[in-house]
């Protein structure tokens, strides 16, 4: 495990060197500095109020069947019983490989497509994943959810990051996304 400690290190040094090369320019104050100001927008904003409602209910779904997956294929009563490595492997390891190669292109795709039609996209992902993963049970379905997991995952992880730059207006991004990330916490702490 200290060599994989290690490993993150090094990789979050290389990541902060990278990060600081950004350009960037400090935010202009508003107004009052006031952390739930930016829930007005659910009020105003009707897209931004069935965007994060929409988001609630899809990351509730999938963080409630994530370990569902793991008893899954390590339960015998299901009867796929497989070992720790396996599981690690459809679980994690394919998918998060798969999500870091196709970081890259969705960076492209995010350029090109409407944020929707890129979260339906995303969305339609992972519906096919759980799909394969459970009515499938053969290696083949489970290798072809876990591709559809990380090909979810990485168009969802940057949109996730990036979709108050295409929605916002420019002077609200800050705020839109302190309400999106506070309703994400509360998604966390509910779902367990």
């Amino acid at each position: 495990y200290r060599v994989v400690l290690g490993v993150v290190a090094i990789m979050a040094l290389l990541s902060a060197a990278c990060l600081w090369r950004v350009p960037s320019q400090p935010i202009s104050k508003t107004g009052a500095v006031n952390p739930f100001h930016g829930f007005r927008f659910l009020r105003t904003d009707r897209t931004f109020l069935v965007l994060q409602i929409s988001w609630m209910r899809l990351g509730l779904a999938w963080f409630m069947v994530m370990p569902l997956r793991v008893d899954y294929l390590s339960s015998p009563k299901y009867g796929i019983q497989l070992g720790p490595r396996e599981v690690a492997l459809f679980v994690s390891i394919i998918p998060d490989a798969t999500r870091l190669l196709l970081s890259p292109v969705w960076g492209w795709v995010f350029d090109k497509l409407s944020f929707f039609s890129l979260r339906i996209i995303t969305i339609f992902a992972f519906a096919l994943s759980m799909a394969s993963f459970f009515l499938g049970g053969d290696w083949v379905s489970l290798l072809f959810s876990a591709i559809c997991i990380g090909f979810g995952s990485s168009g969802g992880d940057l949109a996730w990051n990036l979709w108050a730059t295409k929605l916002a207006p420019p002077e609200h991004v800050a705020e839109y996304m302190g309400v999106h990330i506070f309703l994400t916490g509360l998604r966390g702490v509910f779902v367990p």
